[in-house]
């Protein structure tokens, strides 16, 4: 019988179920999805193809996090787009106006960064019964 129950698998309810357990918690994860993992999953869409998920390119999780939990630090695998006509490309070897395109959407991205941390960062707001959620809105 479970302590806690997480409702949902998705990258957050597992790092709360992760962390629950390590503090000597028994805990259950509900997930509606044949796999875990949200929107960062790696889902099969075709025999042997894989996605990445739809957190590939953001890094999402932080160093911090990584030890924190305890897990391994990897490397982002490189990126494969395939075409329709059965090619495709790696987003590492794009050239030209594509590798311009990746390039600034990339810079942007760090642009970003360190205000989206700060944010998840920042501890969360006290909600008691008095308090109200208008002014983060």
């Amino acid at each position: 019988m479970a302590d806690i129950v997480v409702i949902g698998g998705g990258h957050n309810g597992l790092c709360a179920a992760l962390q629950l357990a390590k503090a000597g918690n028994k805990v259950t994860v509900l997930e509606r999805r044949p796999i875990v993992g949200g929107i960062c999953a790696a889902e099969e869409f075709h025999p042997g193809y894989r996605t990445t998920g739809l957190l590939h390119d953001s890094y999402t999780i932080r160093p911090a996090l990584v030890q924190a939990l305890g897990l391994p630090m990897v490397d982002v695998p490189p990126l494969f787009c395939p075409k329709k006509e059965g090619s495709g490309v790696l987003l590492s070897e794009l050239e030209g106006e594509d590798a311009a395109g990746l390039a600034k959407y990339n810079a942007l991205i760090a642009d970003i960064r360190p205000f989206v941390t700060s944010l998840l960062d920042a501890p969360a707001p006290h909600i008691g019964e008095e308090a109200s959620l208008w002014p983060l809105i």
